[in-house]
């Protein structure tokens, strides 16, 4: 037969308590003392609601204490010791992880044709020497390119240098022989032979003969 166990808890008495008693035969009415102690005792909590303040007596005598008991909790009483269980709790599923959109295509942007690539482009002109003596002669330059040339350095024989800001396409320009200077920042005062002009912009550069 089962002991007698009384539970005494402040909580409404309408709450409803599952209770397991496990003995060792059915005389355990008659066990000794140190034989009842050896019994299993679990109180279950079904009613939904925690219980606070709960007392389990067995046989008239305070067995356990629980300070608070949350629903779907038990409570095991077995050789004198009370081990309190908490309810199992159902692991939440795993979420996905979110799937990040792709990058946006960037778009291509295509160079013209008239824009020339800096500094790398060979440049297409001639150049013209004027009649005259040394100084006095008159250089001419002619831009033959798709394109306006921008800050240029005209060298004349390698030697004499004239710094010429720009020059649109399919124009022309004279620059008088006094304005090239060398190294030094002598003027070209001699009647030098002029066998070569180089235009260095940065668009690119080229060489020309005068005729």
């Amino acid at each position: 037969m089962f002991r007698h166990i009384a539970l005494r808890y402040l909580v409404p008495t309408a709450l409803i308590a599952g209770v397991i008693i496990a003995c060792g035969d059915e005389d355990a009415d008659a066990q000794a003392p140190a034989e009842a102690a050896a019994q299993k005792v679990v109180v279950m909590n079904t009613s939904g609601e925690a219980w606070v303040g709960m007392t389990v007596l067995v046989d008239g005598t305070p067995a356990c204490t629980v300070a608070e008991l949350a629903a779907g909790g038990s409570v095991t009483i077995h050789d004198g010791k009370c081990e309190t269980m908490a309810p199992a709790v159902e692991a939440a599923p795993a979420q996905a992880a979110p799937v990040q959109a792709a990058p946006a295509a960037q778009p291509v942007v295509k160079p013209t044709a008239a824009a020339p690539a800096v500094g790398g482009q060979a440049l297409r002109g001639s150049a013209t020497v004027s009649a005259g003596i040394g100084p006095a002669r008159r250089i001419g330059v002619i831009n033959e390119t798709s394109f306006g040339w921008s800050q240029c350095t005209v060298t004349l024989n390698g030697e004499w240098s004239y710094h010429m800001a720009s020059l649109a396409a399919g124009q022309h320009e004279g620059i008088m022989g006094q304005r090239f200077k060398d190294a030094s920042g002598d003027i070209m005062t001699k009647n030098h032979q002029i066998h070569s002009v180089a235009v260095k912009c940065a668009e690119g550069s080229g060489t020309f003969t005068p005729r």
